[in-house]
Formats: structure tokens, C-alpha cells, sequence
């Protein structure tokens, strides 16, 4: 069970995002070619946020440990700074299910195909798409599975 939580830990902090949780979206169109502003976490895989990402029993018949994603987000400065969050949690057995938030800030730039680049303070460059108007930005992540294999993630932030 250690090693699940640990592989779920390693997960949200391999994957940072951004959170301020008060922006309104632009009023000029040509705004929307930028990404300045606040992005929230509307999806993973598919599933609106929050959702179960994963579940587990324990052992045959046993209790169930559970992984959610509670929500998230990333706002693009204009000094092409960026702040980026991941709020997670994990229940089950000795688990009160407490939000952890994972975060990271850097700087960022928009490079050829539609694409975000994110150059983190810690080092390491992430490829985040989007379209030439900037309403939602999407994050593909291969990941940790349980049973030691990967997955792919896609997490999906549209403009507040």
C-alpha cells in the first residue's frame, strides 16, 4: 500500500499546475490569442474535476483505497511568468482525505504549433497544446500506473 501512495505522490508532483482562483476572461477577442490570464482544471481523461482517478481494494473484499482530482490551475502571467496547481487527495483505510496541492511556477512562450511552452524554475520543458485562440489548455502526461506500468493522463484547463 506504501508504494501505491508513493507512485500517487510521484504522480501530482510530476505533473504540476497554477491556482489564484479569481480571473475573468478577456473582453477584446484578440486577447484570446494570448494566454495571459487563469486557466481552471476541467477535466481529466474526459471526467469533469473533481472525479475518482483511480480505486483499489486493499485485498479481495477488503476496503477500497481511492485517488481523486479535485481541481487545479494555471495562470499565465504577462511578464510570461506562470503559476501552475494540482489538488489531489487519497482515502481509504487511516486516510482523513485531506487536499494536498502540488504547484510550480516558471516562465512561459508560445512556439509553433498551437502549442505552450513551460519552462519550469527547477528545470525541465513541458509542451502544453491549445488552438490559435487560447480557450482551454491541455497537458498530456504519461504517468505512473498501479501496477508499475504508465498511463497516459490528459488534463484539460479552460479560461476562467
Amino acid at each position: 500500500m506504501k508504494a501505491r501512495l508513493a507512485v500517487l505522490a510521484a504522480l501530482a508532483a510530476s505533473i504540476v499546475a497554477c491556482s489564484d482562483g479569481s480571473s475573468v476572461g478577456p473582453t477584446d477577442p484578440d486577447a484570446y490569442r494570448s494566454p495571459v490570464g487563469t486557466f481552471t482544471l476541467a477535466t481529466v481523461n474526459g471526467t469533469q474535476v473533481p472525479m475518482v482517478w483511480d480505486q483499489m481494494e486493499l485485498w479481495s473484499g477488503g476496503p477500497v483505497l481511492r485517488a481523486y482530482w479535485n481541481g487545479g490551475s494555471i495562470r499565465f502571467r504577462a511578464d510570461s511568468t506562470y503559476t501552475i496547481s494540482y489538488r489531489h487527495s487519497i482515502t481509504g483505510p487511516n486516510l482523513p482525505g485531506g487536499v494536498q496541492e502540488d504547484s510550480a511556477t516558471g516562465t512561459w512562450r508560445l512556439v509553433a504549433g498551437a502549442q505552450i511552452a513551460l519552462h519550469q524554475s527547477g528545470g525541465g520543458v513541458q509542451l502544453w497544446q491549445t488552438t490559435d485562440l487560447i480557450y482551454s489548455v491541455t497537458r498530456t502526461a504519461s504517468v505512473p500506473a498501479l501496477d508499475g506500468g504508465s498511463e497516459q493522463v490528459v488534463f484539460v484547463f479552460v479560461r476562467d
